[in-house]
């Protein structure tokens, strides 16, 4: 009995681990999204695919510093949130993570999200 209690506990916990993961990976996306608008101000435009998000860490001519450290461009995983642009669905750009396997694909924990998924979408399989 206490071997059974032991594993639907464990279970749980990796379940709400992961939700957890999801949302703080969701809310660095927001920060990014913020970053990317202060950049479009401060250059008329958003970076461009082969800059990346790395130019949200360099400083524009008109700041002192960059919009971000390079360590938030990471998900909850550790993996470089992937940036696009144009995004899908008519957004300027997307930004995805590709879960807790950090490899494109994926089903249920190993699932890809972008930033334009709802909270709970991004934890369905």
């Amino acid at each position: 009995i206490i071997g059974t209690l032991i594993v639907i506990v464990d279970l749980n916990s990796f379940g709400a681990k992961h939700d957890a993961d999801v949302m703080a990976t969701l809310a660095r996306m927001g920060t990014i999204r913020t970053a990317l608008e202060r950049y479009k101000i401060d250059n008329r435009k958003f970076p461009s695919a082969s800059d990346g998000l790395k130019a949200l860490t360099q400083a524009p001519a008109n700041r002192s510093e960059g919009y971000l450290e390079e360590e938030q461009l990471n998900d909850a995983w550790g993996s470089p949130i992937q940036y696009s642009i144009p995004g899908k669905n008519g957004k300027p750009y997307d930004l995805v993570s590709y879960g807790d396997d950090g490899a494109p694909g994926g089903e249920k924990e190993a699932g890809d999200f972008s930033l334009w998924d709802s909270p709970d979408a991004a934890k369905k399989p």
